[in-house]
């Protein structure tokens, strides 16, 4: 499917998010129902606190992503290889997006599936190997709708949403904080709470918009590719915490 923004983003999303079932959305009021294992995201003690302030809340998930034994069903093409999971894996120690060339300028992403979050940070290392940027989705529910949050290799970022007809930049800028060559790690983070959402690199506040285009939605990695060269990202070490 091609999407178009604003006219200055054209890209494809492939076929990573046609599941049509979500989980019930784990907020801080359910998060201790999700901590005895009545959903199916791995329990973990709350011990080490949010390092994003003023937000507060309880660590939920903290893997390091070198498979998917921690609950969250990561697509993995290598378990299930269909054209949806098509580029989503655990390799090297990490989990990776890979995507051969296209024609035209496109964005891929891989879902966490059994997730469905509200309130939260949500924070990722990640090392673009190919391509243009490197990202995270965040809120994403079905029909090709979610907000992308993304980094490149000339120290700018950028915060979108798409609703699966046009797309639309909520803010962009440059930063000193992003390390912009290839293969070297970045940690993105995104506090998302009611229609506030802040955005970081390693630790380095960028911007805060107000936005309430989704409530709730899944967690995802992507990558893009502004000239339709092959990408590969590689992401690790994620951690997130429900807000109270």
């Amino acid at each position: 499917m091609i999407l178009a923004g604003t006219g200055l983003f054209i890209y494809l999303a492939q076929g990573r998010n046609t599941h049509s079932t979500l989980l019930p959305v784990i907020t801080q009021a359910t998060s201790t129902a999700a901590t005895r294992g009545q959903t199916s995201i791995a329990s973990t003690p709350a011990t080490i606190s949010n390092p994003y302030p003023p937000y507060r809340g309880t660590l939920l998930i903290n893997d390091p992503l070198q498979d998917n034994s921690a609950g969250s069903n990561w697509m993995d093409d290598t378990v299930q290889p269909n054209n949806e999971n098509r580029g989503c894996r655990f390799t090297e120690g990490a989990y990776h997006i890979v995507n051969e060339s296209m024609p035209q300028p496109y964005m891929v992403y891989c879902l966490a599936l059994n997730t469905n979050f509200s309130n939260f940070v949500y924070q990722i290392q990640s090392t673009l190997l190919k391509g243009s940027k490197i990202g995270i989705v965040f809120r994403q529910v079905p029909g090709y709708r979610y907000y992308y949050f993304y980094i490149d290799q000339s120290g700018s970022y950028g915060l979108l949403w798409n609703n699966g007809d046009k797309s639309q930049f909520l803010t962009r800028g440059l930063s000193s904080a992003i390390h912009k060559e290839l293969n070297q790690p970045n940690l993105l983070a995104v506090g998302a709470n009611g229609n506030t959402l802040d955005l970081y690199v390693n630790k380095q506040h960028l911007a805060s918009v107000t936005d309430n285009t989704f409530s709730a939605g899944r967690i995802g990695t992507a990558v893009q590719s502004d000239d339709g060269s092959a990408s590969e990202a590689a992401f690790s070490d994620l951690m997130l915490w429900i807000l109270d």
